[in-house]
């Protein structure tokens, strides 16, 4: 896991709403991953897949 507060930009549907997260790796793992693992069928491996875009702007008033 990070050890640092990079910022990640997170988007997600809820109540057919888009809605946007800024989240370090962290709280993003916390609140988007853990517990909400998916299976592959036929093996005991699990996944989540989690689309993520890192703002790389000098502020974040700024415009990605």
């Amino acid at each position: 896991m990070k050890k640092d507060k990079t910022q990640y930009r997170y988007s997600y549907c809820s109540n057919e709403a888009r809605c946007t997260t800024m989240a370090d790796a962290k709280r993003l793992y916390g609140h988007h991953v853990r517990k909400q693992w998916q299976s592959i069928q036929g093996t005991r491996y699990r996944y989540k897949l989690l689309d993520v875009e890192l703002n790389l702007a000098l502020s974040l008033n700024e415009a990605p």
